[in-house]
């Protein structure tokens, strides 16, 4: 006997389904069923027959799942896909699936697969709007090419429905004389139909599709908005894949600022000198999206990207420029040296800054006597960025640096001695203590004195101690306070 809960559920079924499509069946007549077909297959087809929704929603799905063996059911499963019918399957006196005979014939043809692809095509036209867009849809997931045509006349359907289902099945089999059909649904009036013309034109990736995708940027709906987009996207990366420079660099130009966007983080992958040259070229793009796109692909293409880059230095738009030595900076590349040492002497402070945190980044050694002539920039933060590039390129600066401590110029004395002491080489031990003294004897400005005691400390040589307690009674007090830290460091005592 049905429980409460099983007839309540019958009850809503009846009154949810329009009657008209509860007792929907097969049209072709029973009779018809072949004899000659095995018993599982002639039992199922049978059920297509039942009155109840379930049991044919349950055979259409068991047909299905004997895949090519059912062959024989593909027109009873055709007329079946008109069949929208609620069907609810129980288990353990509770509802464990919710479906529609429609949606399992559907599923049932496409598990047939090629075999059934006439059939769907007639179906394709006919005079139910539910079987024309099940049949669609179950051509697009066979993926046979003798559906091209029939689907390209769908995209024309009185319904919605039709020309959405239709699209999204070309959009699958991916044929190029579907293209221009699709560039045209792109004005239909249904935004689902359009969103799905777009998906398909990106899927196929053809050239022709660019221009009017671009239009659809600016539809009023945003889910075209953003299916333009990805298929945009599509495009691209398939010329790149072909390695269509004629269109990449078309792209590169294009009014579209989202193209060029896409066609510079695409280019990177085609890695030669005329790509890294084109790359250069498109460093003044008005949008600064499109300009981080250029410059990752350009450090992406790593050494290639240097001799443009370089060209570069000399470019009148200063943007440009510091760009370049930004780059040049983060591609690493020794190549890179003598070109930035000569922008050490620029007259832009922003490139000089630029140019010293390059070479730190870059590390050779070539650059070590132009980033200490740097230190003596009139510029304080040009000359911490010089600094800090002695310091990144490490034990090459050390001999240098203590030549330096001699220098004509004082900024570049100070800025040695303070190096010298974050680098602790002992062989600066010597050099520190001397010049030391001698500022001491001859009395000179104190800042020198105060960073070369406090090297000293850093550096935590025991031959300082005496040189230290030398100054101890100097007559600037800061040099005093530098003295007594560093004795503090050497020896861990406490000086006051």
């Amino acid at each position: 006997m049905a429980t409460p809960k099983i007839l309540l559920a019958f009850v809503i079924m009846y009154f949810l389904v329009p009657t008209e499509a509860v007792f929907a069946q097969p049209r072709t007549p029973l009779q018809s069923v072949p004899h000659d077909i095995s018993s599982d297959v002639r039992k199922e087809i049978q059920n297509l027959y039942s009155h109840d929704p379930s049991v044919r929603a349950k055979a259409a799905q068991r047909l299905g799942e004997m895949g090519t063996d059912a062959i024989s059911a593909i027109s009873f499963l055709v007329d079946l896909m008109g069949d929208t019918a609620h069907a609810v399957w129980f288990a353990e006196e509770k509802i464990a699936a919710s479906t529609f005979p429609d949606k399992e014939a559907t599923l049932a043809l496409i598990k047939i697969g090629k075999p059934a692809v006439e059939s769907l095509i007639v179906a394709l036209r006919d005079k139910n709007e539910v079987t024309r867009k099940n049949a669609a849809q179950a051509l697009g997931k066979i993926r046979d090419n003798r559906a091209v045509e029939p689907l390209i006349s769908a995209l024309k359907d009185r319904s919605k429905k039709v020309r959405e289902n239709a699209a999204g099945a070309l959009a699958e089999i991916k044929d190029a004389q579907s293209v221009m059909p699709l560039i045209k649904t792109l004005d239909d009036e249904n935004c689902n139909v359009r969103s799905n013309a777009a998906r398909a034109l990106g899927e196929i990736g053809d050239v022709r599709a660019v221009e009017p995708l671009i239009s659809r940027l600016s539809d009023k709906k945003s889910k075209v908005q953003s299916r333009a987009q990805e298929a945009l996207s599509k495009i691209v990366d398939r010329a790149r894949e072909r390695r269509d420079m004629n269109f990449l660099t078309s792209a590169l130009r294009n009014r579209e600022s989202k193209i060029r966007m896409q066609a510079a983080r695409a280019l990177k992958e085609i890695k030669d000198i005329k790509t890294a040259e084109l790359l250069v070229s498109s460093l003044e793009d008005d949008d600064p999206r499109v300009r981080g796109a250029v410059s990752e692909s350009l450090k992406e293409m790593g050494e290639l990207a240097v001799e443009p880059l370089t060209k570069l230095l000399k470019d009148g738009n200063m943007s440009v420029r510091l760009e370049a030595v930004r780059l040049l900076g983060e591609i690493k590349s020794d190549h890179a040296v003598e070109p930035l040492t000569l922008i050490l002497k620029d007259s832009s402070r922003l490139l000089r800054y630029g140019a010293a945190r390059a070479l730190g980044k870059i590390k050779n050694a070539r650059a070590v006597n132009s980033l200490i002539g740097t230190t003596g920039d009139d510029d304080p933060h040009v000359r911490e960025a010089a600094s800090d590039a002695l310091l990144q390129i490490g034990e090459p600066t050390v001999e240098p640096l203590i030549e330096a401590l001699k220098n004509d110029n004082l900024r570049v004395r100070i800025s040695a001695a303070k190096i010298l002491g974050e680098i602790k080489d002992d062989r600066a031990v010597e050099p520190l203590i001397r010049l030391l003294l001698v500022d001491t004897l001859n009395n000179r400005l104190r800042p020198f004195r105060f960073e070369a005691a406090r090297a000293l400390g850093k550096i935590g040589d025991a031959r300082a101690v005496d040189a230290l307690n030398a100054i101890l009674n100097d007559r600037d007090p800061s040099v005093r306070e530098s003295a007594m830290w560093a004795l503090r460091q050497i020896t861990g005592k406490d000086y006051e």
